[in-house]
């Protein structure tokens, strides 16, 4: 054996981002996403949005699509999703509105899959993630509930872990 990547399974990585709220009266929210790739048929990248803590996935799209639906084998979870693929070679500012998100609390992930070894100039670099928001209002509203999270890591061990939220009063 060589030690490298088995590729008899499909590669997925997925990097996922602390929750981000919404603010329900934000007047404009969005995901600016700096980054520059060189990806070629096989592998591809996109971005994706929960509203449920992760246990579902969307595609985010930005603004003006992602220009390519990856190709990837059939039983790999990115094949046919929308993605980045090709080459950027300088740095871009991608846009994902996250207007029809307020009021919410959203997870991000980022997924990078691939179907074989990787080409040594093959990178997907990201510079850098921003969630910007603006509100005419001197505040933003941002819903907060008392919530009690499920146990860690199962109640039949010697310890377990239970978190929860609990509301801020505002100042």
């Amino acid at each position: 054996a060589d030690g490298g990547q088995d590729f008899s399974e499909p590669a997925l990585s997925t990097i996922n981002l602390i929750p981000v709220d919404i603010a329900a009266n934000a007047t404009g929210s969005e995901l600016v996403l700096s980054h520059a790739y060189e990806l070629f048929n096989g592998s591809g990248a996109n971005v994706k949005v929960s509203l449920d803590d992760g246990r579902t996935w969307s595609v985010l799209e930005p603004d003006g699509g992602y220009g390519s639906v990856l190709s990837l084998s059939d039983d790999h979870a990115m094949n046919g999703q929308r993605g980045f693929s090709g080459v950027i070679s300088d740095v871009q500012d991608i846009i994902f509105p996250l207007y029809d998100f307020a009021g919410e609390q959203i997870r991000i992930r980022l997924d990078f899959g691939t179907t074989r070894e990787l080409f040594t100039s093959e990178s997907w670099n990201i510079e850098s993630i921003i969630v910007n928001q603006a509100t005419g209002d001197n505040v933003f509203d941002i819903a907060r509930t008392l919530e009690l999270l499920s146990n860690y890591p199962n109640p039949f061990q010697n310890a377990t872990r239970v978190g929860y939220s609990i509301p801020e009063d505002g100042h």
